[in-house]
């Protein structure tokens, strides 16, 4: 087996109020993640590509009832 598709990186995220949760893992390779790099740029482009990973997975906004809110 190729050492790259044996290193893997799991994303998780769960709420507290109705206790769901999603969880994901990829190998480095779908993450095109270099497993050569340093240990803190393997932790840059996790840190990247799971803040991606997270706004893809949740929806989410925010309701302000009776204020209309300006741009400027």
């Amino acid at each position: 087996m190729d050492s790259k598709t044996d290193k893997t990186v799991t994303f998780s995220i769960r709420t507290t109020d109705i206790n769901s949760t999603i969880t994901q893992t990829f190998t480095f390779e779908e993450l095109k993640i270099d497993e050569n790099m340093s240990t803190q740029e393997i932790k840059k482009k996790v840190d990247e590509i799971f803040q991606v990973w997270i706004l893809d997975n949740i929806s989410f906004s925010c309701i302000i009832d009776g204020i209309e809110l300006d741009e400027n």
